[in-house]
């Protein structure tokens, strides 16, 4: 039944607050661009395909035809799309670590 559990109601009001915070939106806005810009810079590779992206959130599918890679188990198990939803408070410097990791995977491949 609902009973309006005072807790969890505080907790999505807080919740709000900090997601409307100018700090907040600002992070927001910075992962879309890193988003963007690191979308671009992949878009070509012969082994991404559908590149997508909501807000914070970045996908795309990856295809290994050879299916001989460690990756190709992965897809075997997970599938072939990754998705990259950082936490607001990420800092530059891990989302670049991210994609960095993810240029050389898509290049072993």
């Amino acid at each position: 039944s609902f009973t309006a559990n005072p807790l969890s109601c505080s907790l999505a009001i807080k919740s709000l607050e900090i997601l409307k915070r100018e700090s907040t939106q600002a992070s927001i806005q910075r992962i879309v661009s890193a988003h963007q810009k690191f979308a671009t810079q992949i878009a070509s590779h012969p082994k991404v395909k559908n590149i997508r992206q909501c807000g914070t959130i970045l996908a795309f599918e990856w295809d290994d035809t050879k299916g001989t890679s460690y990756l190709s188990k992965v897809r075997d198990k997970l599938g072939n799309v990754l998705y990259i939803l950082p936490p607001y408070v990420i800092t530059e410097s891990e989302l670049n670590y991210i994609y960095k990791h993810i240029q050389l995977a898509l290049d072993e491949l």
